[in-house]
């Protein structure tokens, strides 16, 4: 199964021992905001990403690769 960057938030969050909250807190969002990006029903923007990445000392280009796929995999082929 291929990880996604919700998986990878979700797995550097839980490595730090942090809450949901404690994250949001860290990063300016509200908890169901980090519920729905976790869950993958939410991609955030850049500047969020950014944030995330910060916070869970991880380079952004890795949770933004992890993105694209999770977002390739949703994607339904162009003929359909």
């Amino acid at each position: 199964m291929e990880e996604t960057a919700a998986n990878r938030v979700r797995e550097l969050r839980e490595a730090r021992g942090w809450s949901q909250s404690v994250l949001a807190e860290t990063v300016g969002l509200s908890r169901q905001s980090v519920f729905a990006i976790e869950t993958g029903r939410a991609l955030p923007a850049v500047d969020i990403a950014l944030r995330l990445a910060k916070a869970l000392d991880c380079p952004v280009e890795g949770l933004a690769a992890a993105y694209r796929a999770s977002r390739e995999l949703r994607t339904p082929p162009a003929w359909c």
